[in-house]
């Protein structure tokens, strides 16, 4: 059949707006994937109760290219009770100044008690000095310094760091406070920061925060109390409160799945994910903090805290410990006798949506204040408000170069560039 002027023109006109179309919609689909991404990085923790691994490894590695998106002047910190630990933190100082109290410059000869002494100048951080000594706890706080200053704008600031287990208050100098992992709620010369194992601690904790989050947040989804042994479960090393919980175990064993175990025995270590198969999960400090309770409020099971030693009647407090709400978010055991625990498992038996409601309480907390960002907005948000009270510059110049190692982070080892 032959094909007229017209019907030819017509059949032109089709091929060219097809072409159109198809161009039109590529170009939309190659816009969109960095638009949504950017969306998700904005709001993620903050709007949003969703945990995505992901999106949070693929944002934070768009704003480390040339061109990537610009850093967050100011963060909103939540809930209130986080900034109102920073405001008690900070309460004792209106200036702080960068000598002790005898006057002789800050450094670790003057300020014995610090681990290190970092400053941060043109957002990037810098070590001013560091002690010998638990090198993969100061690597950890350095890792969680140098991610939050890939996204956060903080201004021009040196502190000191102390990464023990915790310090005596008296030992600090009044003229610089310390930075510390936990703290008595007396401490008032001491600042609460995410403590270690938010970052990456390898030593211990096989993979870095975010990972053994996502992690447990999974295992959880996939696990129900019907599905979920119905025992209280502990594994950790000895103590004098965990060894009274573990002879009470032993009377009753129906109850409880518990061991114990001398430090640095590693054959006795479980994977962390391991605490999900139950439904009742006791946190006791050790020696001294013990960081573990928020990996159990990520199972969705209920906490129970075995509270204050015979040898020590005051709590340590991390930097969210706040948020905690006796019967809201855990079950307290205090004191660690039989009675007690038999009095417990009782109201456990005959509560059974109060336990599941606590549970849930306390997953949720995790979700919405542990999350990557407002981990790093309370970084921002401390930092911010510390270098409102500090009474000199800090920079960087020729004559301390030596003294100052630009922090490179890779895959969660700390590297020094060489000099050449």
């Amino acid at each position: 059949m032959a094909v007229t002027q017209s019907q030819s023109f017509s059949l032109f006109r089709v091929c060219v707006i097809l072409i159109f179309v198809t161009t039109f919609v590529f170009v939309i689909k190659s816009i969109s994937p960095v638009e949504h991404n950017h969306t998700q990085d904005v709001h993620h923790g903050h709007e949003s109760h969703t945990v995505s691994k992901d999106v949070d490894h693929v944002t934070l590695n768009d704003r480390t290219k040339e061109g990537g998106y610009p850093l967050i002047e100011s963060c909103q910190l939540q809930p209130p009770e986080l900034k109102e630990r920073i405001r008690k933190d900070l309460s004792s100082w209106s200036v702080i100044k960068n000598v002790n109290k005898d006057g002789y410059p800050a450094s670790l000869k003057s300020l014995p008690y610090c681990s290190m002494i970092l400053r941060i100048v043109d957002n990037k951080l810098y070590i001013v000095e560091e002690k010998r000594g638990f090198p993969m706890r100061a690597k950890s706080i350095k890792v969680q310094l140098h991610d939050m200053l890939k996204r956060y704008k903080v201004p021009d600031v040196q502190f000191c760091v102390n990464i023990g287990d915790r310090m005596a208050n008296d030992e600090i100098d009044p003229n610089s406070p310390c930075f510390v992992l936990c703290k008595y709620p007396q401490d008032d010369r001491a600042v609460v920061i995410p403590d270690i194992t938010f970052g990456a601690w390898p030593d211990v904790l096989p993979m870095e925060y975010l990972r053994e989050r996502e992690l447990l947040y999974s295992v959880a989804e996939n696990k129900t109390w019907e599905t979920r042994k119905n025992q209280i479960y502990f594994r950790g090393t000895a103590t004098s409160m965990r060894n009274l919980l573990y002879d009470i175990a032993q009377k009753h064993p129906q109850y409880f799945d518990i061991e114990v175990h001398v430090p640095k025995d590693n054959s006795k270590i479980v994977p962390l994910e391991e605490i999900c198969n139950y439904n009742y999960l006791v946190h006791f400090e050790g020696v001294s903090y013990s960081s573990r309770i928020k990996y159990l409020m990520m199972c969705n099971s209920l906490v129970i805290w075995g509270h204050h030693s015979p040898f020590r009647q005051e709590k340590y407090i991390e930097f969210w410990y706040d948020l905690l709400v006796p019967y809201e978010n855990y079950i307290p055991l205090d004191p660690v006798e039989e009675s007690e625990v038999l009095k417990l498992i009782q109201w456990i038996e005959e509560h059974p949506h109060d336990v599941k409601r606590i549970a849930k309480n306390a997953y949720d907390l995790t979700i919405n204040t542990l999350s990557r960002e407002n981990i790093e907005c309370y970084w921002q948000t401390l930092l911010k408000e510390y270098a409102t009270r500090i009474d000199y510059k800090p920079t960087v110049d020729n004559t301390i170069e030596d003294y100052y190692t630009n922090i490179v982070y890779d895959e969660y080892q700390m590297k020094t560039p060489k000099k050449g």
